[in-house]
């Protein structure tokens, strides 16, 4: 008897929590935990920090410049999210490729999106700080073309500066549904 009550319980808890969670189309970050205080260069060689974003929400992404394909495809999709969400949305790319990433180059690279991207930079220790502070991962890989295996989750900040979704790669074409979330976000102040 107790555990057929034991039992009924659990499975009400599990329902519970999935339909909370479901009303997201990102997985949900539960507690939402404070984001990385990053400051890094933006391609005017002003520092920025998180600080300096608050009131907004941000959708914070890591990569590089010289990425041949994904890197583009993320800010795209994320670029079509943002205007359809519309209101104070921010994407902010993170380099993991300091040797080459200059304030410059970043800004010609985000420049290329119509949309609000934000392309930062900054020394080996300040990117690698600011990818562990979001758990984002980067190595060289082996090989020709110098590129970099890196995380490609994008992380969603809300105005306070609190994580409060992530969204896989795979999810990132689904416009509208991130769009919805990025509303729910804008709505709660």
């Amino acid at each position: 008897m107790v555990v057929r009550m034991f039992a009924r319980l659990l499975v009400f808890l599990l329902i519970a929590g999935a339909a909370s969670a479901g009303d997201w189309f990102g997985r949900v970050q539960a507690p939402p935990r404070a984001a990385y205080p990053f400051a890094l260069t933006d391609p005017s060689g002003n520092r920025v920090r998180l600080a300096d974003l608050k009131g907004k929400v941000l959708l914070i992404a890591f990569g590089f410049t010289h990425c041949p394909g994904i890197c583009p495809a993320m800010l795209a999709q994320l670029t079509t999210a943002v205007r359809e969400a519309g209101g104070s949305v921010e994407i902010v790319f993170i380099s993991v490729d300091p040797d080459r990433d200059t304030p410059q180059r970043m800004g010609a690279f985000t420049g290329r999106f119509a949309g609000p991207v934000l392309g930062l930079t900054g020394t080996r220790g300040e990117l690698a700080a600011a990818a562990k502070g979001f758990r984002a991962t980067a190595k060289p890989t082996a090989g020709p073309g110098e590129l970099i295996d890196h995380t490609t989750d994008v992380t969603v900040v809300d105005r306070n500066g609190r994580v409060r979704l992530t969204y896989r790669f795979d999810q990132l074409a689904q416009s509208a549904a991130i769009a919805a979330d990025l509303r729910r976000l804008l709505a709660e102040g």
